[in-house]
């Protein structure tokens, strides 16, 4: 009779142990994936703004046939632009960048009112990918707003203001190279110019008074020095020529090959996607914490 009861009231604990852990494992079921996992559900289902990809492809070209190596150097010269903080002030100042990212979105993915410039150009870097394509050597532009329409317009102004930025390099270039072309045909014109007067100088003096060896030299040598000037004037005149051809053949450009499209579906959130990666982290989450609880308490014992 005794081991009856005594069985029995080792049942009823073993009973209550198990309903004690059941417990305790749903109460961290529920603080540490339900809960989680309903507010993701709230966010992305109900909260969360839909954004917009625009994406544009270009192509650097030049007017003659470049080396590859120029090329790619180049284009990655024209993205890091794409990327720069001249850019994002261009966005800023003429585009609306701030009005539109500030106004529109959610709480969570909209760009903060205090936000610094810091903080503002971390924000930009994030809605702005530009990737180079090696097997093209194109960039793809890719722009995330929140709408398609605002997304395609500041696509659009980030081609156009790295379209102006190369025109305006090549220029600036090309000026200084012509200019200092220019510079040296004038100088080696003057000089023969002053060699020439020289020359009649000497030639003067002869048919004034009687010729002697050492005027004879001088007016050979003066010669010698006409022919030499001459001759420079030829080869800075001929590179001035070929500053000129080498400008407009060197002549880069930004070619739109595929122009930002207006999307009319919204690239994120993923909405189910956002969901169950908060549901597998917090389960994650869950194990990781109740695993290192197991430790503690078990160490503790010795």
């Amino acid at each position: 009779m005794s081991s009856e009861v005594e069985r029995s009231r080792v049942d009823a604990s073993s009973r209550e142990i198990r309903r004690a852990r059941l417990r305790r494992l749903l109460r961290r079921l529920t603080l540490w994936v339900v809960l989680p996992t309903v507010a993701g559900i709230i966010y992305y289902g109900l909260i969360a703004a839909p954004q917009y990809d625009s994406v544009g492809l270009v192509s650097l070209q030049s007017s003659k046939d470049a080396k590859v190596v120029i090329m790619k150097r180049d284009s990655k010269s024209v993205k890091e632009y794409m990327l720069s903080r001249d850019m994002f002030q261009h966005l800023l100042a003429g585009a609306g960048w701030f009005e539109h990212f500030n106004s529109k979105g959610d709480r969570w993915s909209k760009m903060s009112s205090s936000a610094g410039p810091e903080e503002q150009y971390r924000y930009f870097r994030d809605k702005v990918k530009v990737s180079y394509l090696d097997d093209t050597g194109s960039l793809e532009l890719r722009v995330r707003a929140f709408s398609g329409k605002d997304a395609q317009k500041f696509a659009s102004a980030i081609i156009a203001a790295s379209e102006t930025m190369l025109a305006s390099q090549y220029e600036d270039l090309i000026a200084g190279d012509l200019a200092l072309a220019e510079e040296q045909a004038t100088k080696a014109s003057a000089a023969l110019t002053l060699a020439d007067q020289a020359l009649g100088a000497l030639l003067q003096r002869q048919s004034e008074q009687p010729a002697t060896g050492a005027i004879v030299a001088e007016i050979d040598s003066a010669h010698f020095q006409v022919e030499l000037a001459r001759k420079r004037l030829e080869d800075k005149l001929a590179a001035r020529d070929q500053a000129q051809v080498l400008a407009l053949e060197g002549k880069q450009r930004l070619v739109t090959i595929s122009a930002p499209s207006q999307p009319s579906k919204p690239s994120k959130p993923r909405r189910l996607w956002g969901i169950t990666t908060v549901f597998v982290l917090s389960l994650v989450s869950m194990a990781v914490f109740s695993m290192l609880g197991a430790a503690v308490r078990e160490h503790a014992r010795f």
